[in-house]
């Protein structure tokens, strides 16, 4: 008998399309969570830990510890785009000028003098690699995802 390998294959795949589509999906959903939870007091996911705010800020604020929640412009700004082919979390220095000098750290003010340290709400280290945490939790819910088709 001759199999027909070619045939199968593109039958499994449009079969698999939807749960992929709802994987990448709720990966996304989960990612923009993460990053979210990372603002306030405590993070869920936050790679490295904050540092306290300088004495003079934290006196003007009535708190040591850094939120980047003070108007809620920063975590407002976060965008979570769905597609067909991915889906992404991102923010846009050109709505939050001072979204990537809090993510990695930089100096700001009129002469560039104040140094502000990095108090990244990405879960994503300084190479660039994902978090454990959110890595497995991305993974989790694609193979829930999957499993459910494989179910039906």
């Amino acid at each position: 008998p001759q199999i027909q390998v070619g045939a199968t294959t593109e039958r499994l795949e449009r079969s698999f399309e939807p749960a992929r589509q709802a994987a990448q999906d709720a990966m996304g959903d989960i990612f923009l969570n993460i990053v979210q939870s990372n603002f306030g007091q405590f993070g869920m996911d936050r790679p490295v830990q904050w540092a306290l705010l300088s004495k003079g800020y934290a006196k003007q604020v009535g708190r040591e510890y850094a939120t980047l929640h003070q108007t809620g412009a920063l975590v407002s700004a976060l965008r979570l785009e769905k597609n067909r082919d991915e889906a992404s979390v991102s923010i846009s220095k050109r709505d939050i000028p001072y979204a990537l000098i809090h993510q990695f750290g930089g100096f700001a003010g009129k002469n560039k003098s104040a140094a502000i340290p990095a108090r990244p709400y990405f879960p994503i280290d300084y190479r660039g690699q994902i978090s454990d945490y959110a890595t497995e939790q991305c993974l989790d819910i694609c193979r829930r995802q999957f499993g459910a088709e494989l179910r039906r």
